[in-house]
């Protein structure tokens, strides 16, 4: 317990430094009493299991593919955390014989017959699909398999919804949602004595129904991004979004989408959007640039804001960058350019910075202790980790900059391009509001206030 706590602490720092905003909802529906299962979605690799384990304040044992734990660091990280090696059959040769995971599901038991919490991913493995993965039946048969063993067992399954706004990058943003937990009580338990292959399927329903109102989800990436462009574009200007509410309004645009998007108004309003964005691609511009609170003079004094923010910072950047751009840079390589798979890259980012940064602290103030003296090493101390915050802030700070005056200079370059952007945008949010007007579901509250003649 104590090593799980202590593994907790320090990766809670990590996240905290590897996400620029974490933001954590329906904390409260997380029951005090009690055995949890907590079932979420899976499309980050292994920084899903990490978000919960820090954000839940829980103990909570994941079941892991067992091909993981054939790495050294991995293995010591996982078996720190409690985990469970769990078989996955195509992780397996047909001559490796049946895959059998009962010792596996012994231990999930055992963790929770004990009041204690676990982990799992009802899709399976990790993804980058826009929408979920059809869920398998694990989750299900490890509540009620719990239950038949241990009936004494109150137990719960939290709904654990979880949004990257840019998944592959280091210092995005992430949103996670503890949906109400599911009672498995009295009453499933006689429906599962009654019909077990029917109850399963149910409750694996309810869960996939539940987990839907917690993410976000589109047919294709085409649709989801034209449902981003919807939502920035129906948004009023001066109204900022937290991320719960940035998934919601986007939720609700998807749904919606859903819902009617056999209609001929939608499907042209569709085209709309998609040529709308076809065209900022081309000007390398972005919606926001377009707004009218958004002038050349007052983009050019954020910059100002920004170089004077990266100068205060660059006294300790200078050093920071020397000690851990080659750090920064071998995760990005890695990660970018070395991983297959997509939903990998942001874990071996933080793979790789959290096995190199702690070996060049220890290197470099056992080299100041041995050569120059024990008191330099420990006055160096602290400022290790500074140095690497200002690189980091200054680094964000370098890429807004360089955001912002390729925004400014093409708004200038192409005025009448750029005015002629701001019009249709103007059109369509007109468009946008009609159509949210005409289809919206009155039974749901509107988020804020709009009309169909409203401009942007």
């Amino acid at each position: 317990m104590l090593m799980y706590r202590l593994m907790q602490g320090f990766l809670r720092v990590v996240v905290a430094i590897f996400f620029r905003n974490i933001e954590v909802i329906g904390k409260e529906n997380i029951p005090q009493d009690g055995s949890i299962i907590f079932a979420g979605n899976h499309p980050n690799s292994l920084i899903d299991p990490l978000m919960v384990i820090t954000q839940s304040g829980k103990v909570v044992h994941f079941a892991a593919r067992d091909g993981l734990f054939k790495s050294r660091f991995l293995r010591f990280f996982l078996d720190s955390l409690g985990a469970v090696p769990i078989k996955k059959r195509q992780d397996h040769k047909p001559t490796d014989g049946k895959v059998d995971n009962q010792a596996a599901f012994d231990a999930l038991f055992s963790v929770l017959s004990k009041g204690g919490c676990m982990g799992i991913f009802p899709e399976g493995i990790s993804h980058t699909d826009s929408e979920m993965s059809t869920f398998k039946t694990g989750t299900a048969r490890i509540a009620f398999g719990v239950h038949e063993k241990h009936p004494e067992t109150k137990l719960w399954i939290v709904p654990v919804g979880l949004t990257y706004m840019h998944r592959q990058r280091v210092r995005s943003q992430c949103l996670i949602q503890f949906d109400e937990p599911i009672a498995i009580d009295e009453a499933w338990m006689e429906r599962y004595k009654e019909a077990p292959k029917e109850t399963v399927r149910a409750l694996t329903s309810l869960l996939d129904l539940r987990l839907r109102g917690v993410t976000l989800n589109a047919p294709d990436w085409e649709t989801m991004r034209i449902l981003h462009t919807a939502r920035r574009l129906y948004k009023p200007d001066r109204v900022h979004l937290s991320l719960e509410e940035y998934a919601e309004l986007t939720r609700r645009f998807a749904e919606g989408y859903l819902r009617v998007s056999d209609k001929p108004e939608v499907q042209a309003l569709r085209e709309h959007l998609a040529d709308y964005q076809s065209h900022l691609d081309s000007l390398q511009i972005r919606d926001h640039d377009l707004r009218k609170d958004a002038p050349p003079l007052r983009v050019f004094g954020k910059i100002l804001r920004r170089l004077s923010y990266l100068l205060i910072m660059l006294p300790l950047a200078i050093p920071g960058a020397l000690l851990h751009m080659p750090i920064i840079f071998s995760a990005i390589v890695a990660g970018d350019r070395l991983t297959r798979r997509k939903d990998v890259v942001a874990t071996t980012k933080l793979i790789v910075s959290v096995l190199t940064i702690p070996m060049l602290y220890a290197a470099l103030l056992l080299g100041l202790t041995w050569y120059i003296s024990p008191w330099v090493a420990l006055f160096t101390a602290p400022f290790l980790p500074l140095t690497g915050f200002a690189t980091m802030r200054v680094l964000e700070e370098k890429l807004q900059i360089g955001k912002s005056l390729t925004a400014l200079s093409r708004l200038v370059r192409f005025e009448q391009e750029v005015e002629e952007l701001r019009q249709k945008r103007k059109e369509l949010v007109q468009e946008i509001d009609r159509a949210v007007d005409h289809h919206h579901d009155p039974s749901i509250p509107r988020m804020f206030e709009k009309s169909a003649t409203s401009a942007s």
